[in-house]
C-alpha cells in the first residue's frame, strides 16, 4: 500500500466502505493553485509594451555596477567580459518580505535593459526560485536573438510578466536567473518591477536638451532677420 500511495503524489485517499467488499481506495485530486505563466514581452510582439526605468524602486538583481538599489540590497555584478561570452549567473538571496517591502506588492516582473550594439544577443532562461526550487522562468530551447531598439538607455528593452510570490512565507528565500549567449558591448541589467506602478517620464538627455536649445536660437535669429 505504502507504494501505491507513492504513486499518488499530491492526492488526497479516500476509503470508502461497502458492505461485503474491501475497502475501496480512491486517488483524488486535490485543487492547487498553479502559478502564472512567465510571459516575454518586447515592442515587437507586444503593442502594449511598457519601457521600465531602473530606480533604486526597480532595483538591479543583476547587473551593471552603477545599478540604483536601496541601502542594504545587494545584486549580482555581472563580469566585463564573460567567459565565452555566456552570462550564467544567479542573484544573491532575498527574502520574500524583503521584496514584498521593497515593491508594495508580491506580483511584479523583471525588466532587462540590454547593451548591444554589436549583434543581437540570445536569451535563453529567466527563472526565480524559491527555497532552491525553479518556481517559474521563461525560458526557450534554442535561445531567442534579439536586438534592443534603445540601446543603453537605462529602460527595459524585455519585461519578463507574471512572477507572483503569493502564498510563501514571508521568510522564504527567493533568488533569481539569467542566462545569455552571444553578449557583447556593456552589461545587462536585469531588475525587478512592479507593474502596478507607471513608469516616470523620462528626463531627456543632455543632447536632446542640446537639440532644443538650438532650435530655440535658431528660431530667434530667423525672428531678428525678419
Amino acid at each position: 500500500m505504502g507504494h501505491w500511495f507513492s504513486k499518488c503524489p499530491d492526492l488526497i485517499i479516500t476509503i470508502m466502505m461497502y458492505s461485503k467488499m474491501a475497502p475501496l481506495l480512491l486517488c483524488v485530486a486535490v485543487m492547487t493553485a498553479t502559478a502564472a505563466t512567465i510571459t516575454i514581452s518586447y515592442p515587437e510582439n507586444d503593442a502594449g509594451f511598457v519601457a521600465y526605468k531602473q530606480t533604486t524602486q526597480s532595483p538591479c538583481v543583476i547587473g551593471d555596477p552603477s545599478c540604483k538599489a536601496p541601502v542594504g540590497f545587494n545584486y549580482t555584478v555581472l563580469p566585463v567580459n564573460p567567459v565565452n561570452d555566456v552570462y550564467d549567473v544567479f542573484s544573491p538571496d532575498y527574502t520574500v518580505g524583503q521584496i514584498n517591502t521593497l515593491l508594495s506588492s508580491l506580483t511584479f516582473a523583471l525588466g532587462l535593459d540590454l547593451n548591444d550594439t554589436k549583434n543581437a544577443q540570445t536569451l535563453f532562461e529567466v527563472a526565480m526560485y524559491v527555497g532552491n526550487i525553479k518556481e517559474q522562468s521563461w525560458s526557450s530551447a534554442n535561445g531567442f536573438a534579439y536586438k534592443s531598439t534603445n540601446n543603453g538607455t537605462g529602460q527595459s528593452d524585455v519585461n519578463f510578466l507574471g512572477f507572483d510570490l503569493n502564498g510563501f512565507q514571508s521568510t522564504d528565500s527567493v533568488k533569481f536567473y539569467l542566462k545569455m549567449e552571444g553578449v557583447n558591448d556593456g552589461r545587462e541589467n536585469l531588475f525587478l518591477v512592479n507593474t502596478a506602478i507607471p513608469p516616470q517620464e523620462q528626463v531627456p538627455e543632455p543632447a536632446t536638451y542640446a537639440l532644443i536649445g538650438g532650435s530655440i536660437l535658431a528660431l530667434q535669429i530667423l525672428r531678428k532677420r525678419k
